[in-house]
C-alpha cells in the first residue's frame, strides 16, 4: 500500500469518525427526546388513571342512582297504593258519617212527621166526632146544615194531604241528592290526591331528568377528554415509531462501521451498539406500553359511548313518561273541574228544594192554624147550637 491508499483510508476513517460523531450526536438527541417523551408518557399514564377512575366514580354514581331510582320507584308505587287505600277508606268513612247523619235527620223527620199525622189525626177524630154529634142533633131538631162547612172540611183535608204529599216528595228528593252530593264530594277528593301524587311525581321526574341530563353532559365532556387523549398517544405513537426508524437505521449503521474496523473502535462501536440496542428495547417497550394503554383507551371509550347511548334512552323515557304524567294531570284537573261545577249544581239544587220544604213547612203550619181556627169555629158553632137547643127547650116548656 503506497501512501494515497492510507490518505484515502485515513479520509474514510475521519469520514466515518465524523459519521459516527453525528450518530452519537443524534443518539443523544434522540435520548432526551426519549426522556422527554417518556416523561410525557407517564403524565398521560397518570392523566389516564384520574380518567379511569373518575369514569368509575361516574360508573358507581350511575349504578346508584340507578339504585335509588328503582328505589323510588318502588317506594312511589307503594305510597300510591296506600294513598288510594286511604282516599278510598276516607271516603267511605265520610259516606258513612254522611249516611248515618241523614238517617239520624230522617228518623227525626219521621218522628216528627208521625206527630203530625197524630195530631192531624185526633183532629180529624174529633171533627168527625163533632160532625156526628151535630149531623145527630139537627136530624133530631130537624135542622140541616148548609154544605159549605163539609166543602171546607174537605177542601183542608186535601190541602193537608197534598201538602204532605209534596213535602215526602221533597224529602225524598233532598236525601237523594244530599247522597249523590256526597258521593261527587267522596269522588273529587279522590280526584285531589290523585293530582297532587301526579304533580309530585312529574316533580320527582323533573329533578331525576335534570340530575340524569347534567351526568349526561359530564360523561360527554369525560369522552371529549378521552378522544383528544387518544389524538395525543397517536401523534406521541408516531414520534415512537419515527424515533424507532431512526434508532434502527443508526444500528446498521454502526454493524456496518463494526464489519469495517476492529480494536477498539470496534469495541467502542459494540458499546455504543449495545447501549442503543437497549434504549431501542426501552423505546419498543414504551411503544408496546403506550398501544396496551390506546387500547385500553379505546375499550373505555366503546364502554362510555354504550353507557351515553343508555343514558340518551334513559332521559328519552324518563321525559316520555313525565309528557305522560302532565296529561294524566291535565285530565284529572279537568275531570276535577267537571266534579266541582257538578258539585255546585247539586248544591244549588239542594238549596232550592231545603227552599221549597221551608215554604212547604211554613204552609203546613198555616194549614194547622186554619185546623185550630176550624176547631175553634166548630166549637163556637156547637156552644151556639146547644144555645138554641136550650132556647127550644125553654120555649116548648
Amino acid at each position: 500500500m503506497d501512501k494515497r491508499d492510507l490518505s484515502a483510508i485515513q479520509n474514510q476513517l475521519d469520514s466515518l469518525f465524523t459519521k459516527y460523531n453525528t450518530t452519537k450526536e443524534k443518539l443523544a438527541e434522540t435520548t432526551a427526546e426519549l426522556e422527554v417523551m417518556r416523561a410525557q408518557n407517564a403524565s398521560n399514564m397518570r392523566k389516564l388513571t384520574m380518567s379511569r377512575q373518575q369514569i368509575e366514580r361516574l360508573s358507581a354514581e350511575r349504578c346508584a342512582l340507578q339504585k335509588e331510582n328503582d328505589k323510588l320507584k318502588q317506594y312511589s308505587g307503594k305510597m300510591e297504593t296506600k294513598l288510594a287505600l286511604a282516599a278510598q277508606q276516607s271516603g267511605l268513612a265520610n259516606a258513612i258519617e254522611k249516611q248515618s247523619s241523614l238517617e239520624k235527620q230522617l228518623t227525626a223527620r219521621n218522628v216528627r212527621i208521625g206527630e203530625l199525622e197524630n195530631v192531624i189525626e185526633s183532629l180529624k177524630k174529633e171533627l168527625r166526632i163533632t160532625a156526628n154529634a151535630l149531623a145527630m142533633k139537627e136530624e133530631e131538631w130537624g135542622l140541616r146544615l148548609n154544605e159549605s162547612g163539609k166543602a171546607s172540611k174537605s177542601c183542608a183535608d186535601q190541602l193537608r194531604t197534598s201538602l204532605l204529599r209534596t213535602i215526602a216528595a221533597l224529602k225524598h228528593e233532598t236525601d237523594a241528592f244530599q247522597l249523590q252530593l256526597a258521593e261527587e264530594e267522596r269522588r273529587t277528593k279522590v280526584f285531589q290526591k290523585d293530582l297532587l301524587s301526579a304533580q309530585a311525581e312529574v316533580e320527582a321526574l323533573t329533578a331525576r331528568c335534570a340530575d340524569a341530563q347534567l351526568a349526561y353532559d359530564q360523561l360527554y365532556i369525560d369522552y371529549e377528554q378521552l378522544m383528544d387523549r387518544l389524538g395525543n398517544e397517536n401523534r406521541e405513537k408516531d414520534k415512537v415509531e419515527e424515533l424507532q426508524r431512526t434508532i434502527k437505521t443508526q444500528n446498521k449503521e454502526l454493524k456496518g462501521f463494526m464489519a469495517l474496523f476492529g480494536g477498539k473502535g470496534a469495541k467502542d462501536a459494540a458499546v455504543e451498539m449495545s447501549v442503543l440496542t437497549a434504549k431501542l428495547d426501552e423505546v419498543e417497550r414504551i411503544a408496546n406500553s403506550a398501544e396496551l394503554s390506546k387500547t385500553e383507551l379505546s375499550m373505555r371509550c366503546t364502554t362510555l359511548q354504550t353507557k351515553l347511548v343508555e343514558l340518551e334512552k334513559a332521559g328519552v323515557e324518563a321525559k316520555e313518561e313525565a309528557i305522560g304524567l302532565r296529561g294524566r294531570v291535565a285530565q284529572l284537573t279537568a275531570e276535577l273541574t267537571t266534579y266541582k261545577q257538578i258539585n255546585r249544581e247539586l248544591q244549588g239544587k239542594l238549596d232550592r228544594y231545603a227552599g221549597y220544604a221551608d215554604a212547604n213547612a211554613a204552609l203546613l203550619q198555616k194549614l194547622q192554624e186554619y185546623e185550630v181556627e176550624i176547631s175553634k169555629l166548630t166549637k163556637q158553632k156547637a156552644d151556639l147550637q146547644r144555645a138554641l137547643i136550650n132556647s127550644a127547650r125553654g120555649q116548648h116548656t
